[in-house]
């Protein structure tokens, strides 16, 4: 904003694209698993507690946090060997529909950011990338505040067209 900048630099307006992509039936049904089998054990929950036994809050979001894998990236390690499901389908759509996106913006000569509540699904998107001979950069919490500025550093100035963020991070 100061006078002698804006005649210098001129930054091109940010486009902001928000895109709701829908599950497909094999994620649907997977994920309905998981949901049913979390509600057996919420009302186990609720039936042990009114025996007099105490309702353990923290087991509630460990079972909340496999519903936002199961949601977000079914492939997870951490969903691997728990309870009775396996993820036996490859990438679910949405991550297929958000990888063809991410290739339009870059056919068009544009970059892009995508945004998730899992890093998992950052280092899946980043290896999928790779397959198909596309950089790109990881920006989450798990990272140390250096390596986040050289990510976003090579993502803004260093040819680096994708970058993959957590939302808290991003």
């Amino acid at each position: 904003e100061e006078p002698d900048v804006v005649k210098a630099v001129r930054m091109p307006t940010a486009t902001l694209k928000i895109i709701l992509i829908k599950p497909d039936a094999n994620h649907l049904q997977y994920y309905r698993k998981w949901l049913d089998e979390f509600a057996s054990w919420f009302r186990q929950q609720l039936r042990m507690e009114e025996e007099g036994h105490r309702f353990d809050q923290v087991m509630l979001l460990v079972q909340l946090g496999k519903l936002q894998f199961v949601s977000t990236i079914p492939q997870s390690a951490r969903l691997q060997g728990v309870g009775e499901y396996e993820w036996k389908f490859g990438l679910t759509e949405k991550q297929k529909e958000t990888l063809r996106i991410v290739e339009q913006a870059l056919e068009q000569d544009e970059k892009a950011i995508v945004f998730s509540e899992r890093p998992e699904l950052c280092i899946l998107l980043s290896s999928e990338l790779g397959k198909i001979g596309v950089e790109s950069r990881l920006f989450t919490g798990e990272q140390s505040i250096s390596a986040r500025n050289v990510n976003l550093d090579d993502f803004k100035f260093n040819g680096i067209p994708v970058l993959l963020a957590t939302t808290t991070c991003g």
